[in-house]
């Protein structure tokens, strides 16, 4: 009989370490933008990653909204 095949355990999402720091989202952002003027290291892709939890979507993000910096 052949051996069980176990399944391949799922991916983990990679952890972003968060500096404690907060950037307030203004009219006109995108996480490029944001990332690009405050320099972050990985850019937006990073900033995404430190805030998937309340940002879905990269492209989408909204005035007034609260994002953690991640640590560079």
């Amino acid at each position: 009989a052949p051996a069980p095949v176990q399944a391949a355990p799922a991916p983990v999402q990679a952890e972003v370490a968060v500096s404690g720091e907060t950037y307030t989202v203004q009219a006109g952002d995108t996480l490029n933008t944001i990332a690009t003027e405050l320099g972050l290291e990985g850019g937006w892709q990073a900033l995404h990653a430190a805030n998937a939890d309340t940002v879905s979507n990269p492209n989408l993000i909204f005035v007034d909204q609260v994002l953690q910096l991640p640590a560079n």
